[in-house]
């Protein structure tokens, strides 16, 4: 052997770091390709962090590409060490130890008891709806109808992360004899938000934004959201919360006017509700109830 010869490991070390399980096709990739001899010397002690059975195997099936010393990558892809941590956690049986004993202790994780967040109420809850305050977990809102009760919207808050609640409502706009349908959520600057529908008699349905700037125990009334309809029903609200967004902390709500779909966006906490824009065309041929909408990364919208 020459004196400046490589020094590659042998089966036995490699097959002792990545401890592929016994049988498993990682163990079979190791042992079919041991050719070093077609890998550059220096590639022996380099600092890619790729290991040699999968720099031939790359190699096999790349056989044109030239690298030379001096290129930083090795004329490898970037993503072959993707590759490599890939398998391992399919086929390691270290990995596959680790993974175990990480399931067991997201297991023990487990749910504890419900718990009554109404309080002692005699009359139903129902259409629920909760958020966690996203940059300060320990802080939950919720709502719910209180069909049979005094028609105000009923709303519970938590500073214990949901260990302990309380119990509030929104409170009545002049003329409204109900609320239904809530919806929650937070913006950023920690304001909590509802909406409901504000309800006049039997047959009068106007979409109402409600906002607390304590946690959940106090509430305002904010605005109309639903312009000058009367026919306001099922409304959704979401809030954008991502940090890449231009558009982060928009409060958007869709619902529907009979047939027609609308949506309405509040420029932010500090901003205003615009005007209801409808959303359905000639494909929404019978009554558009049940939307739903989202924001992604960027601040695109999309309503459903």
């Amino acid at each position: 052997m020459s004196r400046n010869a490589p020094i590659w490991p042998s089966m036995e070390r490699q097959l002792a770091e990545h401890q592929p399980a016994a049988g498993s096709d990682l163990e079979r990739l190791i042992a079919r390709n041991q050719e070093f001899h077609l890998l550059r010397p220096e590639e022996a002690n380099d600092k890619l962090g790729i290991a040699p059975w999968l720099r031939v195997h790359w190699r096999k099936a790349n056989q044109t590409v030239v690298a030379t010393a001096e290129d930083p990558t090795g004329g490898y892809p970037r993503a072959l060490k993707n590759i490599q941590n890939h398998l391992l956690a399919l086929h390691s049986a270290k990995r596959k130890v680790v993974a175990v004993a990480a399931k067991a202790k997201r297991k023990a994780a487990a749910p504890g008891a419900n718990r009554r967040i109404s309080g002692a109420k005699k009359t139903p809850r129902s259409e629920c709806d909760i958020r966690v305050n996203f940059r300060t977990p320990k802080q939950i809102i919720a709502a719910s109808n209180a069909i049979g009760g005094d028609g105000h919207q009923a709303q519970y808050y938590s500073s214990t992360g949901g260990v302990t609640w309380h119990q509030t409502s929104l409170p009545l706009v002049d003329g409204d004899t109900m609320h239904s349908d809530p919806t929650v959520d937070w913006t950023s600057e920690g304001t909590a938000w509802a909406t409901t529908i504000g309800i006049e008699g039997q047959n009068t349905l106007r979409m109402r934004a409600y906002k607390s700037t304590d946690g959940g125990k106090t509430w305002v009334h904010d605005a109309i959201l639903s312009g000058a309809q009367t026919n306001a029903d099922k409304q959704m609200m979401w809030i954008d919360h991502s940090p890449t967004s231009p558009f982060m902390d928009n409060i958007y709500v869709i619902w529907h006017d009979g047939s027609p779909a609308f949506v309405n966006r509040r420029t932010g906490p500090t901003g205003a509700w615009q005007t209801p824009l409808r959303v359905s065309g000639v494909e929404t041929t019978g009554t558009a109830i049940g939307g739903d909408i989202k924001t992604n990364a960027f601040g695109e919208v999309f309503a459903f």
